[in-house]
């Protein structure tokens, strides 16, 4: 295994969570504790470069490198696509959990040539491209044939920093050239369903400076980065049913109506965007006809609508235009007062 695999890990600022990952990997049981281990720091202010300079002096199969200056963690997350060098590579994020009581599904996915190896199923509905692409958002869910990195996906990867989700210009490229993807059996990779990032600031960690961001960066957030993601797909019937059909293919939005999946991205965006127009448009865009109108008729309410309520009548105020309703239903009057 140690010939075939390099784990790659980007991290920043997260000494403790990256500790124990790494004893995860490096365990006396584990399978890969021999395996090449990259560890791309985006310059930590913490313990992680001491704490990494002395595994190093323990583990010669560790390859720390640390960056000068923050790059950002897109960049960290395409330059370990770029710097991978054995057969297969696993980009990992630094906070993950793992069962390596299946890791037999792996070598054998490997030995039969397998492009993908998904490694992680919590959001897996079948074993269909669009919930395996789903599954794939997550960092730390594919292996992957490294010499399916050319030129080509890594110039998409960068162009999709901005996305949030740049490894995801290999996935689409598989897609697209129709490469084999395999499913363990049972997940190796672990994670939870709770949000780490309530505030959407997760890619822009580290900047000194969050003024000095560019604002399609700074103000971007999962739903416009995934949707624009998709773009990559060749294939517009799956892109659209990724889009408009994401109960289907996900645990995590089963029980999510269309409706309150538009709702809930309008009020992310109003609460912690302050209405960025571009993730507006990024969303809208993407969106079926029919959707498009329930957007609208959304966004209408929750921007450009104020209503209020006195004892006799209930007042409506969109446009600057006041309409004027009896309580118990009735149109009234319409004025500009």
């Amino acid at each position: 295994m140690k010939n075939k695999l390099e784990i790659i890990i980007p991290t920043f600022n997260r000494q403790k969570n990256l500790k124990e990952s790494l004893e995860q990997f490096l365990a006396e049981n584990s399978p890969v504790k021999e395996c090449k281990i990259t560890i791309l720091d985006n310059c930590s202010t913490d313990d992680t470069q001491a704490y990494c300079q002395n595994l190093q002096t323990k583990y010669p199969n560790i390859n720390y490198i640390r960056h000068n200056k923050n790059i950002g963690m897109g960049a960290n997350i395409t330059r370990a696509m770029e710097i991978a060098t054995m057969p297969y590579y696993w980009l990992v994020g630094d906070d993950d959990n793992y069962d390596f009581s299946n890791w037999k599904d792996v070598e054998n996915a490997m030995n039969d040539n397998s492009d993908c190896i998904v490694v992680a199923n919590f959001t897996i509905v079948d074993n269909s491209i669009p919930s395996l692409i789903n599954q794939l958002g997550l960092l730390s869910a594919g292996i992957y044939k490294t010499k399916n990195i050319t030129s080509e996906v890594l110039q998409n990867a960068n162009a999709n920093i901005m996305n949030m989700f740049p490894h995801m210009a290999l996935i689409c490229d598989l897609v697209n050239k129709n490469k084999k993807f395999t499913v363990t059996n049972k997940p190796i990779a672990l994670w939870g369903i709770s949000n780490p990032d309530p505030e959407g600031k997760a890619y822009i960690r580290g900047a000194r400076k969050e003024s000095d961001i560019c604002p399609r960066l700074k103000y971007m957030y999962l739903t416009p980065a995934w949707f624009n993601c998709l773009d990559m797909l060749n294939d517009k019937k799956l892109k659209n049913s990724l889009i408009n059909e994401a109960q289907k293919y996900s645990k995590l939005s089963k029980d999510v109506s269309t409706y309150k999946f538009i709702k809930e991205q309008i009020k992310v965006n109003k609460k912690l965007f302050n209405n960025y127009l571009y993730n507006t448009i990024d969303i809208f865009t993407h969106l079926s006809t029919f959707n498009k109108i329930i957007f609208i008729l959304y966004l209408i309410k929750t921007n450009l609508l104020t209503t209020y309520k006195d004892n006799e009548y209930k007042y409506f105020i969109i446009f600057g235009i006041k309409i004027k309703l009896k309580r118990k239903g009735k149109l009234f009057k319409n004025d500009n007062n």
